[in-house]
């Protein structure tokens, strides 16, 4: 899944059709995310996808059982975007 951020927040996403429809990303950007470092604390890019709690991204009931791997990158001077590597349990 490949989600872009602007300073008002989520502008859009695009997930594969591999992905269950539940996975549909928070309007909110949690501070919890290596993403909201990034757009509000300056972070830098990474270098790869690190492990995230997936309720940092989602709000599906159970999503709390689930781990992403996110990796972050700037595309613009207000923009980025974030690729999120659902687990295999969210695939279809």
């Amino acid at each position: 899944m490949v989600v872009c951020h602007g300073p008002n927040g989520k502008k859009w996403f695009w997930a594969s059709k591999m992905v269950q429809n539940f996975w549909w990303p928070r309007d909110d950007l949690d501070h919890e995310t290596f993403a909201f470092g990034l757009m509000r604390n300056g972070a830098a890019e990474e270098n790869w996808p690190r492990s995230m709690p997936a309720d940092a991204w989602f709000n599906f009931n159970g999503c709390d059982k689930y781990e992403v791997k996110e990796q972050s990158f700037r595309i613009s001077d207000t923009d980025f975007m974030t690729v999120l590597i659902i687990p295999d349990e969210g695939l279809s």
